[in-house]
């Protein structure tokens, strides 16, 4: 049989971390949207710190917000698959412009470089 002293002390710990962990994750939604358009679909919705945000398979160091990681390994499965006729044509277009925004970003890197 647990002691009197035992279940209050327990009750006690669990109500504490309890709350603490509520307030962790309240503070953490209050700090997850940021000012940052994400730069495939240009939507203010990328996380704080940035490292909670998902990377772009296409260069694989940008990062872009979560729905577009799940979006971008989405077209991946599919094009493995050999169902790329599946893909929504609005997120095969939206690829394709984020696709030729970093190429075009990278050759004008190069050129400043010469």
């Amino acid at each position: 049989m647990l002691s009197r002293f035992y279940l209050i002390k327990h009750v006690r710990v669990t109500h504490d971390f309890q709350r603490s962990a509520e307030n962790l994750i309240n503070s953490s939604c209050n700090v997850l949207r940021m000012g940052n358009e994400c730069p495939r679909c240009g939507r203010d919705i990328m996380r704080v710190p940035v490292q909670l945000n998902s990377i772009s398979v296409e260069d694989e160091k940008t990062y872009i917000c979560s729905d577009c990681g799940i979006s971008e390994t989405r077209i991946m499965w599919f094009k493995a698959k050999n169902l790329e006729d599946k893909i929504p044509q609005e997120q095969l277009d939206l690829q394709k412009k984020f696709s030729d925004k970093l190429k075009g970003d990278l050759t004008h890197e190069s050129e400043n470089i010469r």
